[in-house]
């Protein structure tokens, strides 16, 4: 007794075994994740050091090349990109995918420990780091408060903010933008020279008479004391009275002679605490604000996460109701609308499927135990999703999507079976035994063929497979659900639903309109073999040759409500200039119709996270996130307002250089999966790079459509170098060192030490009195040394004296590849498709007469589109190889495997046609569509050749074996497909947010579909009685 059988004969056990799959099912989607995709672990750590008060050239000399060259000795690495900028240096490893990146890190700790020594000491040091996806902000908020100053704001939320790090799920919370305490020591310059003093003297004083050194223990009889030496600085008194000196030539007659006078901190500087804020600009709607940034943990239920953070602000609003909250951007927005509308979907192509099932059967009954089958094999599903530690996302819940038509395939192919045994005068009971049992071994293959071409993706390590692994296994259980289902639970309800036979059932003993047409044409081709398979393939042959006028894709561009600017202000302005430049520019985007929101940043807002690290900008450099309305309350795309938008910018003749991002990746112009073209340029040094730039820029505005063509050097800020006269400046009693180190110390700070008061920790900042308005002024002003080296720089010198000013343009950032320096063209696609450009930019690049030490490449998201498709072509041939396989143990034969294997040609005709027709990219979403089709074109035909092969068994010839099943299964493989289908028409439709991601996943599988099913019922009988003619078949085929 098989298990059909059993289950057959035991309903209650059947029935508990569903409620308690349920059961478990619900708990666990109640424990499932919500994301927008699925968790990646990408193969990248990133080192960051910090250096202050360096230039990026200075950063790149000092710090980033020694760490490269130390670096360049971990093993793994595939490719190193470094990022020198003022104060800051940032390296990127990337790995080859599938590396242990614990390991890895281990490797870079221990290379950077001997790198340590050779950097300098003002340098603190290197930090290592996983770059992680989730690094996006879950939320920004920005905050306006009434009758509070920008610094009792700032402490408002320094107390605010503990609570919001301390709810589950949330990472960090950084606070942009707002104003902080410091103590101001403002000295003279010349009176700390007439002191016998240096900036730098003053901070060693002021730094080793506040601190506590461990002193080791004291024993004193029978106890041991751990001893503690010296003096903390309690008040702003503690600080004035510092002693610091004695006074030259000066004292107090006191009982033992002469008695010197002292110098206090205070004699010479004047003292206070100050609020102070970072050098940079955040505003929202055209105010200046403080943004509240709130990062997520790894793994963390973006949605109630996002709830809980916004449940808090409410809170926090209602208890303090000076203080207002607006949510500038919201992760989690986008991913329930998204996933609701994929929901919505799922239901609907569910109903769709169930309504096919009513036209073909006509009988309420056949429609419950089928309408069954489906929630019963989803929620199952959850248990297995839950166990591999899976989330709810665009790619599990567009497998369930994909699925939801082919859940009911099983179904159908065991009910059309048990209908027809009860049409021959079976009992339901034996009808539901024997129809099932018949069926077994056909829809387990069909079943095991469409999981199976999912092992390739699973086992795939890139990118691509870390997106699409989830989608594999989603689909495979539910599959696997649905294949228990339909072998357990459906004969067990037919059994007792289906007693009465129907006219549906009584219909089944004499061919229908449909079925007689259908069998007419099965004998004109039967006739005329050859010149139907020629037409056949001829049109195949007509799909490969469109295929390549298909454009390329990585992921589909989202409407995701949001555009993500970056722009270049001619360099040299002040943040004041900046700020007016902005304001005027974000009340012309405000006015942009489906525009709800601006926030704009530049320069510094007091971030220091990796990311923001990485895509750290000058004063000039201006990032805004716009913040568009609802889509279904606009009558626009983003791409649209994009245009418009990017239109505002260039009204603005401030503007050097413009980026507007309308997708979900293009947070930056840097980003890799920003839909950009991108040109890398190599060399041993910048200049040809900057040559070579410029021949590329003047050849891409070749290319119609392309726009905001840059490179990273147009982005380059004015700075001013000094170059010393070394003579001139020996000749003064000075080295070019200390010429330099005077400089620094007259026009910047200089942190000495922490001084805790009333529970306040705040940083002592040494800074000079005098402020240089002008390179004039400066070039006027009296330099003092630091340090007296050997007689030099005991007396100060005029500036102007011994150095000359010149203006040079810097870089914000200096990158090198591989330790070479890198140039970067890129270039905004406007209408084109990347593929396309790629290959106009490829050659006329080529007609360049570039030089030999420059190397020029096509990266950006074009190589991770050529690496990501490769892969998944590849992916697609062994899933065809799994597939003949798996038939072949089945059949036990190679050679019908083959004629089953022709439904895969068939099917590229409908994909590829439906592709091109509905202006679809092929990309991973297409290319998981070509995957599935080769897995479930395949299962028609399965039932079909098994099929023909039972009544051959039976006696019958080829001929009539191949009529009479090609007649017989013609209805269930309507159904099938047509449910399959219609299941997935609401994804391809595309309706809602998020919509975008499975379109053409499902126009893919619906063309395949349609395309094989039509040319399937007539090449398989074809193709079959080509090769099997009258041969005897084994007892085992």
């Amino acid at each position: 007794m098989n298990l059909s059988s059993t289950a057959v004969r035991r309903p209650v056990a059947v029935t508990v075994c569903v409620i308690i799959a349920l059961l478990f099912g619900i708990v666990s989607l109640q424990r499932i994740g919500i994301d927008l995709l699925p968790n990646m672990s990408l193969p990248y750590a990133v080192v960051v050091t910090t250096y202050a008060g360096a230039s990026a050239e200075v950063v790149e000399h000092d710090v980033t090349i020694p760490l490269e060259a130390h670096l360049a000795g971990v093993s793994g690495v595939r490719r190193q990109d470094s990022y020198s900028m003022e104060n800051f240096s940032v390296i990127m490893l990337e790995f080859e995918w599938g590396t242990d990146m614990l390991s890895a890190l281990d490797d870079i700790r221990n290379n950077l420990a001997q790198a340590a020594l050779s950097l300098p000491s003002e340098a603190s040091s290197p930090v290592v780091a996983r770059i992680d996806p989730n690094t996006l902000p879950l939320m920004l908020v920005a905050v306006s408060a009434q009758d509070l100053t920008e610094l009792e704001l700032s402490q408002q939320l320094a107390k605010i903010k503990p609570g919001i790090e301390q709810l589950p799920g949330v990472a960090s919370v950084s606070l942009l933008g707002t104003t902080s305490e410091e103590i101001q020591v403002l000295y003279d310059a010349k009176q700390l020279s007439e002191a016998g003093l240096s900036p730098a003297i003053l901070q060693q004083l002021i730094m080793y008479q506040n601190i506590i050194v461990p002193s080791g223990t004291v024993t004193e009889g029978d106890l041991r004391y751990s001893t503690r030496t010296g003096r903390r600085i309690s008040s702003l008194d503690d600080l004035k009275d510092l002693i610091i000196g004695m006074k030259q030539g000066s004292g107090i007659l006191g009982l033992g002679g002469l008695v010197p006078s002292l110098t206090y901190l205070s004699d010479l500087a004047e003292i206070s605490i100050a609020a102070t804020k970072p050098e940079g600009i955040t505003r929202y709607n055209g105010e200046d604000t403080v943004i509240i940034k709130v990062m997520r943990q790894s793994g963390a239920n973006t949605v109630r996460v996002a709830e809980s953070v916004k449940k808090a602000l409410r809170q926090i609003e209602e208890s303090n109701p000076n203080l207002q909250f607006a949510v500038v951007s919201d992760q989690s927005a986008f991913i329930t609308s998204s996933i609701s509308n994929l929901m919505s979907s799922l239901v609907l192509g569910g109903i769709l499927a169930v309504a096919v099932l009513w036209f073909f059967l006509r009988n309420l009954g056949s429609m419950v135990v089928i309408g069954l089958s489906i929630p019963i094999s989803i929620i199952t599903s959850f248990v297995l999703v839950y166990l591999s530690d899976l989330s709810l996302n665009l790619m599990t819940l567009g497998g369930l999507a994909l699925g939801v038509g082919m859940l009911v395939d099983t179904s159908i192919v065991v009910l059309e079976n048990i209908y027809r045994y009860r049409s021959l005068g079976f009992s339901p009971l034996e009808a539901a035994e024997k129809g099932t049992r018949e069926i077994t071994g056909a829809i387990i293959a069909s079943t095991t063929t469409t999981v199976v071409v999912f092992l390739p993706v699973i086992f795939l390590e890139s990118l691509a497979g870390q997106l699409l692994k989830e989608l594999g296994l989603t689909v495979s259980y539910s599959l696997l659900a649905s294949l228990v289902v339909g072998l357990t639970v459906l004969p067990t309800l037919a059994a007792r639903l289906l007693r009465r036979e129907t006219k549906s059932q009584k219909a089944q003993a004499e061919p229908s309109k449909l079925q007689r047409g259908y069998l007419r044409l099965l004998d004109a081709a039967l006739k005329r073999k050859w010149l139907a398979l020629g037409v056949v393939i001829a049109v195949v042959l007509l799909a490969v040759a469109i295929f390549p006028t298909i454009g390329e894709e990585f992921l589909p561009n989202f409407d995701e409500g949001f555009l993500n600017l970056t722009f270049t202000l001619p360099a040299g302005r002040t943040i004041d200039m900046v700020k007016e430049e902005v304001a005027a520019i974000e009340g012309a985007i405000l006015a942009v119709p489906g525009v709800a929101g601006v926030s704009s940043q530049a320069g510094d807002q007091g971030d220091t996270d990796i990311s923001s690290l990485i895509t750290g900008t000058g004063n000039n450099v201006v990032v805004m996130s716009v913040r568009l309305e609802p889509a279904n309350k606009r009558s626009r795309s983003s791409s649209e307002i994009a245009n418009e938008v990017r239109q505002v910018l260039f009204d603005a003749n401030v503007i050097r250089s413009v980026v507007v991002e309308s997708s979900l990746f293009g947070t930056s112009a840097s980003s890799i999966l920003s839909p950009r073209l991108v040109i890398e340029t190599r060399g041993d040094s910048m200049e040809p790079l900057k040559e070579v730039a410029e021949q590329i820029k003047a050849e891409l505005h070749k290319i119609p459509g392309l726009l905001e063509i840059d490179d990273s050097w147009a982005q380059a800020n004015e700075g001013l170098f000094l170059e010393v006269d070394t003579a001139r400046s020996i000749l003064g009693g000075f080295t070019a060192g200390q010429v330099g180190l005077g400089v620094h110390y007259a026009t910047s700070g200089l942190k000495a030490t922490d001084v805790t008061i009333d529970g306040r920790t705040l940083p002592v900042m040494l800074r000079p009195r005098q402020v240089f308005e002008s390179v004039e002024d400066l070039l006027a002003a009296e330099v003092f040394s630091p340090v007296s080296i050997a007689g030099f720089g005991e007396n100060p010198i005029v500036l102007g004296e011994v150095a000359e000013a010149k203006t040079e343009l810097i870089p914000p950032t200096i990158q090198r590849t591989d330790r070479m320096y890198t140039l970067n063209i890129s270039a905004n696609l406007g209408d084109n498709d990347l593929s396309w450009v790629t290959a106009q930019a490829e050659k006329l690049i080529a007609g360049l007469g570039l030089p030999e030490n420059v190397q020029v490449r096509i990266g950006g998201l074009q190589e991770v589109i050529d690496e990501s498709l490769s892969e998944l072509y590849f992916a697609v041939g062994l899933a065809v190889v799994l597939v003949f396989l798996v038939m072949a143990a089945q059949f036990e034969s190679f050679a019908q495997p083959l004629i089953i294997m022709v439904a895969i040609p068939l099917a590229l005709i409908g994909s590829i046609f439906g592709l091109w027709i509905t202006d679809n990219n092929i990309g991973i979403i297409s290319m998981i569509g070509m995957i599935v089709l080769v897995g479930i074109v395949v299962n028609n035909a399965i039932v079909l050749v098994d099929f023909i092969n039972q009544r051959r068994r039976e006696g019958s010839t080829v001929r009539d074996a191949v009529r009479e099943a090609c007649v017989v299964r013609l209805r269930p493989i309507l159904m099938t497909t047509i449910t399959t289908v219609l299941g997935m028409v609401p994804l391809a439709m595309g309706w809602g947010e998020g919509a975008e991601f499975q379109r053409a996943l499902a126009v893919t599988v619906i063309g395949g579909l349609t395309s094989s099913t039509i040319l399937i019922l007539f090449v398989v009988p074809i193709v079959y009685s080509l090769i099997q003619r009258d041969k005897p078949l084994q007892s085992n085929q």
